[in-house]
């Protein structure tokens, strides 16, 4: 788990000592016909500025840099402050990446906002008519947010940080508008880009997208194999080049021990309207049956049991999806999963994303308090009419008319007890057991500084309850998690066939972050994945970022709290630990004390519901309950 990164360290070091061998702005010169033109749009962003990512790849690029027939070409825009000081902070900057070292070539640009899809085709028109080439391949490098949120965060730009999906389409279409140019490859060195909506917005300019489902690495694509392997094959075609950029992307992410959660696709886009018209034909042919409600609570299912991507990104691979529902409309369904098939060209996935594909769809479950204001976004992206129109139906039928889950009886109740452990059980109004999508237990404790707030210690799955009468029972938790010998709050947040994923809520060097674990249920084994900052509250783009501990930094576990008095909630601090050994998950039995148990369901709707808490008494080795507690109701 723990590694010391030095290929990331040598290159801040590398670029950091070839600043004299950096070429002073001067007029390019007239190009000779390539094989290749690369352009590298580099929004650095907080990548750069608190991380140094992009120096790092722009590292990576000088190690093959370019050549008579492979140019390679990087406009530098976006973040607060590039690592190397002779990359300007206040305006964008061309440069054509050499062997070695990178050519200032073009400091006339300016400040440029990345959310102006004008800036995107400013760049495209340069490089094009600077380095003219054979094939031309497009790389979008920073954050990615989907169809909804779109691409990118601007940090000299907070008032508008991203480029829309409509964005990028315009600065493409822009930009190639009166010529015959056609991108080979446009990639999107980002997260959560790999979707069918974006697919289908970029197979006019371009033969493929390589994009990934799920949340990259900070690390993200190597890029010294994959100029290197266009200098060894300057005519590669963009069915080759994403092969390079998708295998290359799995062995770096093995080297950087990144690799259990990750999944990168090489897409066919003149294949991409066969799926768009069968994923049409399959929505058509369900709505008769999701008219009624046993059909409605098929498709309800078949969203929750498909493996999702992002959080409240609401992706879900588009292949699984149709496969869980495959029973409303058998055909249709096989049809969409053999165009995805055929679609996806090259495709890694990993073994905490097992079923991705290679194309998501934007498919709503959570934040429906936000459905309105996200389906107005999504309806700006262009994507199918007919798609769109079902989902606003689906989405406010299925999501918002609807009531929680009434519990029969407020706290759970102790049953039978054995050695340390008792078990609880509650009971839900049987004539909504079957739109229960999930039920977790929940342990906390109360803060004996202040009494009204309860302390999250842990929440999971495993709890036994029957769809036919609406009975919840489970055992009261007998082990608390540690971290290296430390108390932390483990919740889980996904659940899958094989893997669960949880996450630990801790300070990392000072900064909020989620160490993320995956438990496989095959081996009965928890995975530590790394750790991930999150959402960015301004942009909403998935943070490209998978940090990997290391020895030396300092980590304070945070213990999420509610009260039920004020509606208040946050985090308290537990006792921060210097990591000076491999980070371990360890179960202890629960200390003595005052705890507190209670349930928590969700139905297909996505609305929740909670049991009051049960106070439990943990003395010596006896678990008594007495009393009751107030929960989130």
């Amino acid at each position: 788990m723990i590694r010391v990164p030095r290929a990331f360290l040598a290159a801040i070091v590398a670029l950091t000592l070839l600043l004299s061998l950096v070429s002073q702005p001067q007029p390019a010169a007239a190009a000779t016909k390539g094989s290749y033109t690369v352009l590298v749009f580099m929004n650095g962003s907080d990548l750069e500025s608190q991380g140094h990512f992009a120096t790092r790849d722009l590292a990576e690029m000088i190690q093959a840099g370019s050549t008579d027939q492979v140019n390679v070409l990087v406009e530098t825009l976006g973040t607060a402050q590039w690592t190397p000081p002779f990359i300007a902070n206040d305006r964008n900057q061309r440069w054509r990446v050499e062997k070695d070292f990178l050519h200032l070539v073009d400091d006339t640009v300016g400040r440029q906002d990345l959310a102006d899809p004008q800036t995107l085709t400013n760049f495209i028109r340069w490089g094009m008519e600077t380095y003219p080439a054979d094939r031309y391949a497009l790389i979008f490098w920073n954050h990615g947010g989907g169809p909804v949120y779109g691409y990118g965060k601007d940090e000299t730009n907070p008032e508008k940080p991203s480029l829309t999906m409509a964005g990028i389409t315009r600065g493409i279409g822009d930009a190639l508008a009166g010529t015959d140019a056609q991108f080979e490859v446009i990639g999107f060195d980002t997260c959560l880009m790999g979707s069918t909506e974006l697919a289908a917005a970029l197979s006019p300019y371009a033969r493929y997208l390589v994009a990934s489902e799920e949340v990259e690495p900070g690390h993200g694509w190597h890029f010294t194999p994959i100029i290197e392997a266009l200098h060894s094959d300057p005519g590669m075609t963009g069915d080759q080049l994403g092969q390079v950029i998708v295998e290359n992307f799995k062995t770096h992410a093995q080297s950087f021990g990144t690799d259990k959660s990750i999944t990168l696709a090489t897409i066919d886009l003149s294949k991409i309207q066969s799926v768009v018209e069968a994923w049409q034909e399959f929505v058509a042919a369900i709505e008769p049956a999701i008219a009624e409600e046993s059909g409605l609570r098929t498709l309800q299912k078949a969203r929750r049991q498909a493996e999702a991507y992002g959080g409240s990104a609401d992706l879900v691979d588009l292949h699984d999806l149709v496969s869980q529902a495959a029973s409303l409309a058998p055909e249709q369904a096989k049809l969409v999963a053999e165009r995805v098939k055929e679609a996806v060209v090259h495709n890694v996935n990993s073994v905490g994303t097992p079923r991705a594909t290679g194309l998501t769809i934007y498919f709503p479950d959570k934040g429906k308090q936000y459905l309105e204001a996200l389906l107005a976004v999504y309806g700006q992206s262009g994507f199918s009419q007919p798609y769109q129109e079902f989902l606003a139906r689906y989405a406010f039928t299925a999501l918002t008319e609807t009531e929680p889950v009434q519990f029969a009886a407020e706290s759970p109740v102790a049953s039978a007890t054995g050695s340390r452990s008792t078990s609880y059980a509650v009971q839900i109004n049987p004539e909504q057991a079957d739109e229960v999508a999930a039920v977790y237990s929940i342990l906390g404790m109360i803060n004996e500084d202040q009494p009204d707030d309860i302390i999250l210690l842990s929440y999971d799955n495993d709890v036994d309850f029957d769809p036919e009468t609406g009975a919840i029972a489970d055992e009261f938790a007998e082990y608390v998690v540690t971290l290296n010998g430390h108390y932390v709050a483990m919740y889980l947040e996904e659940e899958g066939e094989r893997y669960d994923r949880y996450a630990i809520p801790i300070e990392l060097n000072g900064e909020d972050a989620t160490l993320i674990v995956l438990y496989d249920w095959e081996t009965d084994e928890d995975v530590i994945v790394g750790v991930w900052p999150g959402l960015d509250e301004t942009s909403h783009m998935a943070q490209k970022e998978l940090i990997q501990i290391r020895y030396g930094d300092l980590i304070k576990p945070l213990f999420e709290f509610y009260n039920p008095e004020t509606d208040e909630s946050g985090h308290y601090e537990g006792e921060e630990f210097i990591v000076w050994e491999e980070l371990n998950l360890g179960y202890t039995e629960v200390p003595e004390g005052l705890y507190l148990y209670g349930f928590h369901v969700v139905d297909f709707a996505g609305n929740e519901s909670f049991s009051d808490f049960t106070e439990v008494e943990v003395v010596q080795e006896d678990v008594t309950a007495s009393g009751n507690r107030p929960g989130k109701g």
